[in-house]
């Protein structure tokens, strides 16, 4: 397969430089390949490479994607040089941008928000941002609507109404889109509330995009978009595009696609191996080497023959990538690690390439991987005792999702104290059908004397002094769902409601707390996605996601008082304070392995390190002997990680899997999607051990866990210096020479 070159700009070629590289693509393809060593990285390449442009296309146009890479590159943006960011005020931009959730909530992207708008780098009169955030698909697809049923009529107006919705937003926007210079605008991603979010330019729909919209809307709002596509022809500009959802076959045009996810590169792969004259030209990027994709090293297993380019370059082959590379080619012939051959080295591309690369012959390869399997699998059997362990979960229920086999192993030691911190660095809500029911059955409450109102009140119950009682809550209704007792559940979920409602709205009558439970009825009856929800209703569905937490954590030993809740602007503050108090040994927290989170998990882990960098550094100076911080991280819930990337097997057993369905789907009342979604992972990450293993090995292992699993669970566990270290690469590279932007 031959090897095409292409010419490097001067910001790609300082960085081919320094990793010994050349900018190639194969003949299959029709655009070469940079890989970055992390996230940090390549979005300092990605902003390098955007000044770079705009000086040499000083009224071009810029279409950005919204995923997570650009709240990076907006930091560094920010970094510049007064002089350097004048070369982007005459940029034309356009921008598909959430600035307000379904629910009310403040941007989650403050960075870009604070970058676009406030004229500091892009000049809002060239700037056309798209405020897509209104248009709520979840009325389009019934299968992902999260409110109660409906009779049929009520859900097709619905439907209709928000269909019509749609095709507004598209109307308005066309005279935007033809003003900013012809740029077509479509819907190309749907976000995880239901949103429409992306825009593209002179390309049309990608029809993997068709599939996330029901049929003939995505034909009646394609109608429209053929409309403002035909602008594009009377001016044509420079053009740059970053982010998968923005490919552009213009001509000229430049398209960097940051691609970092196994979801962005599923897509992506149609672009790269597509044939130009295919039947969807908007999958193939513009010819003659203007495209290029920015993705992770770690990411390249995911896109086929890049793998043996990751192989062959002349940096050394680490451990953990040779480790990979063995445990690939056993999964490849089916032949577990120590029967391994040569021939089977010799038959499979990257193994004759791993041969070649490394210092090791076949048979130190297969004893190097078998022994990093063992350790990583010794390592999840050992024990804990005489530890601190506070879990930081920025995202519902995360924690619970991604530990729950590690946390029950903590259960068995009495030397173990937990505490949780949880992070809203996402919107947390009660589904609409929840909260109806909820209200409903405190309707029915009010007048007997389950509740005891009043002698909640003579006891101080809601005296924010008393936190006993909201533990007594969460363990009423859990003693409830041991009894199988709606009546003692009710008692607990609706002491809860009225403790919310107290905090909310001060209602602490029986009169008072009737007429505020019968307005929410009403509103939660005709609840209507199109409108942003008042304030108050938006903090009482909080409030009540923090039960459902509550209840969770106390299914797994920990106490009310020690379930704390941080939310604001004083992130940092809370959980620098709760560190100093607390004295943890250890934090648990998901690890944004390869962009593989939501955009909020990006800004809340670049908030949390440094605190706990300053934790760590102030008891040292007082234990001089404390060892440090450990670090249990997790991949977020869904994602399958391999083998190498973690640090130990947590074996799953079937009662395992039979605590963690019983806790999301019957204590949290989360649906059990969740819960197939975390056997799916558990599940296939014991197959790819178990056949590098042999079938055999763990099935007649010495120890009873091993034997008895039937799902692994990666983690990493490490100091925390170690992953601070790991962020050397994006400081050195940020205090690099600019050459040509200066």
């Amino acid at each position: 397969m031959a090897d095409h070159r292409c010419d490097a700009s001067q910001i790609e070629q300082r960085y081919l430089d320094g990793s010994r590289r050349v900018l190639c693509y194969h003949s299959s393809e029709s655009v070469p390949l940079l890989f970055a060593r992390d996230m940090y990285e390549l979005a300092r390449l990605i902003t390098g490479r955007l000044f770079e442009w705009a000086s040499d296309n000083p009224t071009g146009l810029v279409l950005l994607d919204t995923g997570r890479i650009l709240q990076h590159v907006a930091a560094f943006m920010q970094e510049r040089s007064g002089l350097e960011k004048r070369s982007l005020k005459h940029i034309r931009l356009v921008q598909g941008l959430e600035f307000v959730t379904r629910q009310g909530y403040q941007p989650v992207r403050s960075r870009l928000v604070e970058l676009f708008l406030n004229g500091e780098t892009f000049d809002p009169d060239h700037a056309v941002l798209l405020d897509t955030s209104a248009v709520d698909l979840l009325d389009l697809e019934p299968e992902r609507r999260r409110i109660r049923r409906e009779d049929g009529t009520r859900s097709h107006r619905r439907r209709a109404e928000a269909l019509e919705r749609l095709e507004g937003v598209a109307r308005r926007h066309a005279q935007l889109i033809a003003d900013a210079g012809g740029i077509g605008f479509c819907v190309s991603e749907i976000g995880p509330n239901g949103m429409i979010l992306g825009n593209e330019v002179g390309v049309r729909m990608n029809d993997a995009r068709v599939t996330s919209v029901p049929r003939d809307a995505a034909d009646r709002f394609l109608g429209r978009y053929r409309l403002v596509h035909h602008v594009d022809g009377r001016r044509r500009v420079p053009t740059v595009t970053l982010g998968p959802q923005v490919l552009s076959t213009e001509a000229g045009a430049v398209s960097i696609v940051a691609a970092t996810d196994a979801s962005g590169l599923e897509h992506l792969e149609d672009c790269l191996y597509a044939p130009t004259d295919s039947e969807y030209p908007a999958r193939s990027f513009a010819p003659k080497g203007s495209g290029r994709v920015y993705t992770l090293s770690s990411a390249a297993p995911l896109l086929r023959t890049r793998y043996l380019e990751t192989v062959e370059v002349e940096e050394p082959l680490g451990e953990q990538r040779m480790q990979q590379c063995v445990i690939d080619i056993s999964l490849a012939t089916g032949r577990p690690v120590s029967e391994l051959a040569e021939r089977d080295y010799e038959a499979n591309p990257l193994g004759v390439r791993l041969l070649q690369r490394s210092d090791f012959g076949m048979h130190p390869l297969n004893t190097m991987t078998l022994e990093g399997l063992h350790s990583r699998l010794s390592g999840g059997l050992r024990r804990i005792n005489d530890a601190v362990i506070l879990h930081l979960e920025p995202l519902p229920h995360s924690a619970i999702m991604a530990l729950a086999p590690w946390i029950t192993r903590l259960q068995g030691s009495s030397s173990i104290q937990q505490a949780v911190a949880v992070l809203r660095s996402a919107p947390y809500d009660v589904p609409e059908e929840q909260m109806l029911d909820l209200t409903i059955r405190m309707l029915g409450g009010l007048h007997d004397d389950r509740l005891g109102l009043k002698s909640m009140q003579r006891l101080g119950y809601f005296d924010e002094g008393r936190p006993d009682y909201r533990s007594r809550d969460a363990w009423t209704f859990l003693d409830g769902l041991a009894r199988k007792s709606e009546a003692f559940k009710d008692v607990g979920r609706l002491r809860r409601l009225l403790r919310n409602l107290h905090e909310v709205y001060g209602a602490d009558s029986v009169g008072d707390v009737q007429v505020r439970v019968e307005a929410l009825i009403r509103h939660f009856e005709d609840v209507d996605h199109l409108h942003v929800e008042a304030a108050d209703i938006r903090h009482l569905r909080s409030l009540q996601q923090e039960w459902s937490s509550d209840c969770l954590w106390t299914s797994f030993g920990c106490r009310g008082r020690d379930v704390q809740y941080f939310g604001g602007t004083a992130v940092a503050g809370q959980l620098g304070e709760t560190l100093r108090s607390l004295r943890p040994d250890i934090v648990t927290l998901p690890l944004d392995v390869d962009g593989s989170g939501p955009a909020p998990l990006f800004e809340t882990l670049t908030e949390v390190f440094p605190v706990l960098a300053d934790y760590q550094a102030s008891r040292r100076s007082t234990e001089p002997t404390w060892p440090g911080l450990r670090i249990v991280g997790y991949r977020m819930p869904g994602t399958t990680g391999t083998p190498i990337e973690a640090d130990v097997f947590i074996p799953v057993s079937i009662a395992d899997l039979a605590a963690i369905r019983a806790s999301i789907v019957e204590v949290a009342g989360l649906p059990e999607d969740y819960v197939r979604m975390i056997e799916q992972t558990v599940l296939e990450q014991y197959g790819v051990v178990s056949e590098a293993l042999g079938a055999g090995f763990l099935r007649n292992h010495e120890h009873d866990e091993l034997r008895s699993a039937v799902g692994m669970a990666f983690l990493h566990d490490r100091p925390l210096d170690d992953i601070l270290a790991g962020r050397a690469s994006w400081d050195e590279f940020a205090s690099t020479p600019r050459s040509g932007m200066t």
